[in-house]
């Protein structure tokens, strides 16, 4: 379907604004945002609604709300078309995504025909595909040999604490309580929202942490707040306004940094995108699945271990709940 707009819009994958010329104000966006409450989420949904701007051709919200509705149902129908033809994106990815888009368009009380616009999505196909499995001891290994200590700790707390990407941005230094006897932290996750949860970390993920800290202590970071980020950006040690103001790093930023240590270490393989290589230089076509997922293979590898370690065998779905207590035992 055309979309009726005298503004055509791009296929996501053209040219598009960038993200840094994107502005997330006003009432419009409060309106949506104020409904997030989760921390991930929020990244999620912005992350959502800023791609569905870029493919608009748009730099604030409030020009998402302009058209007539009429139009606005086509340009999103176009939308689900082209994330469905041309970024060969499954029903699943889609449907994630058009959820951010319709919360936007509901907390500013706009009505759609959502059922007509998401029937464009499909079903997808019901094809069994490969699970993806979990990163093993070895390939963890290989990883933490490539990486500063940033990554090292990002990926340390997801293997060994089970924790997602997306909480990493979210973690302050009050949020870690050092338990001295077993060498360990007590790790409090999404403070004081609903999905907030306690955690314990390894040793050898402890003694990163410390080594870290005293670092960003040494060079000019003094003294530590309690609100600052767990991880901060880069700075130069010898800038000491720079180094007293630290930046956490965005989700975004994690899920590039672990992507790129798992190409250098070997253990992930480059995407191979047989159309940009093979289509003229058009810009489409589609990514092969990796055998794990980039981050969420850390999280199933503390969850298969947890499982492995546990007898009598305890049902999948629990051990996605299991914290290890001060004296090291699972709950």
């Amino acid at each position: 379907m055309a979309s009726s707009s005298s503004s055509q819009p791009q296929s996501p994958s053209q040219s598009q604004p960038s993200s840094q010329s994107i502005q997330f104000i006003g009432q419009s966006y409060r309106n949506f945002i104020e409904t997030v409450h989760s921390p991930f989420s929020r990244v999620v949904y912005k992350n959502s609604l800023a791609l569905y701007m870029q493919y608009r051709k748009v730099e604030n919200c409030d020009q998402l709300l302009e058209e007539d509705p009429k139009i606005i149902q086509s340009q999103l129908i176009d939308y689900i078309i082209s994330l469905r033809e041309e970024n060969k994106l499954s029903a699943t990815t889609i449907n994630t995504k058009m959820s951010a888009i319709k919360k936007f368009y509901d907390t500013n009380d706009l009505e759609l025909k959502w059922k007509k616009i998401k029937s464009y999505v499909g079903k997808g196909k019901n094809k069994k595909n490969k699970k993806d499995r979990p990163y093993t001891h070895f390939e963890i290994s290989k990883m933490l040999e490539k990486v500063d200590q940033r990554g090292r700790i990002a990926i340390l707390l997801m293997s060994s604490a089970g924790i997602r990407v997306g909480a990493i941005p979210f973690l302050r230094i009050r949020n870690l309580e050092k338990i001295d006897k077993y060498n360990l932290y007590n790790l409090t996750i999404y403070e004081n929202e609903d999905e907030e949860y306690t955690t314990f970390c390894t040793p050898e993920c402890a003694k990163e942490i410390d080594s870290y800290l005293e670092y960003r202590q040494r060079h000019g970071e003094r003294p530590l707040k309690e609100d600052s980020p767990l991880i901060r950006e880069e700075f130069d040690i010898h800038d000491e306004i720079r180094a007293i103001r630290p930046k956490p790093l965005g989700v975004q930023t994690f899920l590039k940094m672990i992507e790129s240590i798992g190409i250098r270490s070997g253990v992930i393989g480059k995407r191979a995108v047989t159309a940009i290589l093979e289509n003229n230089g058009n810009g489409k076509g589609s990514s092969q699945k990796r055998p794990v997922m980039e981050t969420h293979g850390f999280r199933k590898f503390f969850q298969t271990t947890a499982i492995t370690i546990i007898s009598p065998p305890f049902p999948k779905e629990r051990a996605t709940r299991l914290r290890v207590t001060e004296k090291g035992e699972l709950l």
